[in-house]
């Protein structure tokens, strides 16, 4: 099963803290937003999973590579 995830927005109403990470990696319980949400969808079985993002991307690129990797 295939999923994805859209992180394409800069919130605004999240200023000052959106200005130096996408809102996808905001903490929630210690981890980015995006991670919960991967962390969801493979326990309902997606093994596909992509992420569309144009504001900041090369962070949550970056985040989502390194945290599949451990």
């Amino acid at each position: 099963m295939k999923a994805i995830i859209p992180c394409a927005l800069k919130e605004d109403n999240l200023f000052p803290f959106s200005e130096s990470q996408p809102t996808a990696l905001m903490p929630v319980m210690g981890k980015p937003v995006v991670e919960h949400l991967i962390q969801s969808l493979k326990s309902i079985g997606v093994d596909e999973i992509h992420i569309v993002a144009n504001h900041k991307e090369e962070m949550i690129r970056e985040r989502v590579w390194l945290r599949s990797r451990c």
